[in-house]
């Protein structure tokens, strides 16, 4: 018997007030990404949750405008960072913590 090899499909569940949702409450402006871009970065978030305008990132909730993040939490505009908790604008850091 062949193995048949499956990938995570991800849907676009909805379209409201100007965002394209996920089913994981990810969501993308309609304003900036169309909808084969968003069906696109929704692929690339791998266990993501509650995040907005995010691409390529791992294991992260409730982040803004990231992009290849691993583990973080409320973080926004950041990239490449890993275990950050509300950081802003970051590049490369690795678990910085920013109260605000």
């Amino acid at each position: 018997m062949q193995k048949i090899k499956r990938d995570i499909v991800k849907h676009i569940n909805g379209y409201e007030n100007g965002y394209w949702i996920d089913d994981q409450n990810n969501k993308w402006s309609d304003m900036m990404y169309s909808k084969e871009d968003v069906e696109r970065y929704s692929k690339s978030l791998n266990d993501s949750y509650n995040c907005l305008n995010c691409m390529d990132c791992k294991q992260c909730i409730s982040c803004i405008n990231c992009w290849e993040c691993t583990n973080c939490d409320h973080c926004t505009d950041c990239s490449n960072c890993t275990d950050c908790i509300k950081c802003e604008d970051c590049k490369d850091c690795e678990g910085a913590v920013s109260v605000y």
